[in-house]
C-alpha cells in the first residue's frame, strides 16, 4: 500500500500528462477490446452446447446441377441430404450417439392473433438431445414427436423469441402458435443463448421435421431426388472424426446406389461421378459452415486498424513520458546517490507506467462496452449477425494482456533513459533545465515521425473508404432508384392455392395502383436490387 500511494503521488505531480496518457490509451485499448469481442463472437465463438468439440457436420460434395430434383443449400460444399438417405444413415451408423438433421424456412407466425414473419427450423426428434440442449421451460422435441405418417403438431420456441416477443411468460406452455396456417401446441422453450447450429441464424420456432408436408411446400419425406436436410452427429467417446468418416463411407455408398435407381437419364460418366462422391465430416465446434471469407477479412482489417490506433497512442504516451523523464532527472539522481540501483529505479518507473496502463484499461472497458452497444444497435435484424455487448472472460484477459504489453511498450525506453544520467552531473544541473540526451532526442523524433506517418495512413484509408461509399451512391444502375418502395409478401405461407395467390397479387397491384401518388406498380418473383437469384434444374 505505501508503494501504491507513492506511485499515485508521483502520477499526480503531472496530472495533465497523466490524464492525457490515460485518455489516449483508453481509446486504443477500448477499441481493440471491442474488436476482439466481435472477432470472438463472429469467428471463434463455439456453439453454446454440451461438448461442441464432439460435433461433426456431414457434407456430400459432388455434381448436382445436371441431376434432376431439388437441391437446397445455404453454403458451399453441399451439406444437403434427402430425408430417406438421412434416415437410412441414422439407422446404419455406429459411430455417433445420434445423427440429427434440420432445415429452416421462412414462415408466417401468429400467436394470439398477433401475426409476424419469422423463421422455423424443422428438426428431427433427437436434434436437441444430440446437441445437448436443455429446456428453459417445459420440454424439448423427442423422437416420439418425429414419427413419419403421424400428425405431430407440437412446437418449441427459441428463448430469444420467447423473451422478446412473448415477454418470457410461462403461460405460453400448452397454448397454440399458428405456423403457415397450421396450429401447433407449444410444449417448451429452448435454453438461453442457443439459436441454431449455424452461427447467425435465429429461428423463432422449432417443429418436427415430419410436419414438413403441412408447414412447408411439398411432401419430400419420401423423395430421394430432393436434397434439403442438413445433418449433424455427436461422436461417441473414443471415436475420431476420421474413424467416423471411414465407417460411414460404406452405408453412404449403398445409399448413393439407391439414389441412382430413382434418377432418370443419369448414366455413363454422370453416374460414375455420383458414385465417386465421398462423404465428408467437418468439425462442428464453431457451428456449421462459418462466416464468409469477406466477413473474416473485414474483421481482421478492422482489428488491424484498431491495433494501429493503439500503437499511435503508445507512441504519444512514450513521448510524454520522455519529456517527463527529462524533468525528473534531478529526482532520479537524488535517489541514486543514497545507493538505489538503476534497475530498482527502472522497476519503479515501469510500475508507474503499468499503473497508467491499468487505469486506462479500466476506462477502456467502459469504452469497449459503449462501442459494442453502438455497433449492436446499428446492426439491422435482417443482417443475420447476432452480437452481444457483454464481455466474457477471454475478452477481459485479452484486455489485461493488452494493458500489460502497452505499459511495457510505452514505459520501458523512458524508464531506461531517465535512469541513465550520471549522479554528479545531474545534481549540479539547474532544476528543471536538464536537456534530453542525443539518443532520447532521436527516439522522440522517431516516435513523432511514426505517429505522423501512421495517422496519415489511417486518414488516407478513411478518405478512400468514404470516397468509395460516395462513388457507390453515384453508380448508374440503368434505372431510377429514387421514389421506389419495395416490399415482399408470400400468400403461400397462409395456405393460398396457386390460383388464390395469383388473384391476391392481381388485386394487390390493382389497389396499390389506385393509391394517389403511385405512378406504376410491378411485381417480381425474385426481389429486385437485392443480389438474389433463383435456379431450377429439370
Amino acid at each position: 500500500m505505501p508503494q501504491l500511494r507513492q506511485i499515485l503521488r508521483s502520477l499526480m505531480k503531472s496530472p495533465v500528462t497523466t490524464g492525457v496518457a490515460i485518455a489516449s490509451l483508453a481509446l486504443g485499448i477500448g477499441a481493440n477490446t471491442a474488436m476482439y469481442s466481435i472477432l470472438r463472437q463472429v469467428l471463434y465463438r463455439p456453439l453454446p452446447v454440451t461438448q461442441p468439440e464432439r460435433l461433426v457436420f456431414l457434407y456430400q460434395p459432388g455434381p448436382r446441377g445436371a441431376i434432376q430434383g431439388n437441391h437446397w443449400t445455404d453454403e458451399d460444399g453441399n451439406p444437403a441430404f434427402s430425408y430417406p438417405m438421412s434416415r437410412a444413415l441414422a439407422r446404419q451408423q455406429t459411430v455417433f450417439t445420434g445423427l440429427a438433421g434440420g432445415r429452416d424456412f421462412e414462415a408466417s407466425l401468429s400467436y394470439r392473433n398477433q401475426p409476424m414473419r419469422g423463421d422455423v427450423n424443422m428438426v428431427t426428434g433427437n436434434y436437441f438431445k444430440v446437441l445437448g440442449i436443455q429446456p428453459a421451460l417445459g420440454r424439448l422435441l423427442t423422437p416420439a414427436d418425429d414419427i413419419q405418417g403421424q400428425a405431430n403438431p407440437v412446437a418449441v420456441l427459441s428463448h430469444r423469441y420467447w423473451t422478446r416477443q412473448l415477454g418470457a411468460s410461462p403461460a405460453v406452455l400448452n397454448t397454440e402458435i399458428v405456423v403457415n396456417g397450421q396450429p401447433l401446441t407449444i410444449v417448451g422453450v429452448a435454453q438461453a443463448g442457443f439459436w441454431h447450429e449455424r452461427i447467425g441464424i435465429a429461428p423463432e420456432v422449432f417443429a418436427p421435421v415430419t410436419m414438413k408436408p403441412l408447414l412447408a411446400f411439398g411432401n419430400e419425406l419420401d423423395d430421394r431426388t430432393s436434397y434439403w436436410l442438413t445433418l449433424l452427429g455427436r461422436l461417441k467417446p473414443g471415436v475420431t472424426r476420421e474413424n467416423a468418416q471411414t465407417a460411414l463411407s460404406i452405408p453412404f455408398a449403398t445409399e448413393l446406389e439407391e439414389d441412382l435407381k430413382v434418377y432418370t437419364g443419369v448414366n455413363g460418366k454422370l453416374a460414375q461421378q455420383v458414385r465417386a462422391r465421398k462423404l465428408e465430416l467437418n468439425p462442428g465446434a464453431l457451428g456449421r459452415g462459418g462466416p464468409p471469407a469477406e466477413t473474416r477479412a473485414s474483421i481482421y482489417f478492422l482489428l488491424g486498424i484498431t491495433a494501429m490506433m493503439l500503437l499511435i497512442a503508445c507512441a504519444n504516451v512514450a513521448n510524454l513520458l520522455l519529456a517527463r523523464a527529462t524533468a525528473r532527472t534531478r529526482e532520479i539522481a537524488a535517489r541514486q546517490a543514497p545507493g538505489a540501483t538503476r534497475w530498482q529505479l527502472v522497476a519503479q518507473l515501469l510500475t508507474e507506467s503499468l499503473a497508467v496502463a491499468a487505469l486506462a484499461g479500466v476506462l477502456g472497458i467502459v469504452v469497449a462496452v459503449a462501442m459494442l452497444r453502438l455497433i449492436v444497435a446499428s446492426i439491422p435484424p435482417s443482417a443475420g449477425v447476432l452480437l452481444t455487448e457483454q464481455l466474457d472472460r477471454p475478452v477481459f484477459l485479452f484486455c489485461a494482456a493488452v494493458c500489460l504489453l502497452t505499459g511495457l511498450a510505452f514505459g520501458l525506453f523512458p524508464a531506461l533513459q531517465a535512469t541513465r544520467p550520471a549522479v554528479a552531473s545531474a545534481i549540479k544541473e539547474q532544476a528543471g533545465q536538464s536537456s534530453a540526451s542525443g539518443a532520447a532526442g532521436r527516439f522522440r523524433q522517431l516516435l513523432a515521425t511514426g505517429q505522423i506517418a501512421a495517422s496519415l495512413m489511417l486518414l488516407v484509408a478513411a478518405g478512400l473508404f468514404g470516397k468509395s461509399l460516395l462513388n457507390m451512391t453515384r453508380i448508374d444502375l440503368g434505372l431510377r432508384a429514387d421514389h421506389l418502395l419495395k416490399f415482399s409478401v408470400n400468400p403461400y405461407l397462409n395456405k393460398y392455392s396457386p390460383e388464390q395467390a395469383v388473384n391476391f397479387y392481381e388485386e394487390l397491384e390493382r389497389r396499390m395502383a389506385a393509391i394517389p401518388g403511385v405512378t406504376v406498380v410491378s411485381a417480381s418473383s425474385v426481389a429486385a436490387l437485392t443480389g438474389h437469384s433463383s435456379t431450377s434444374f429439370l
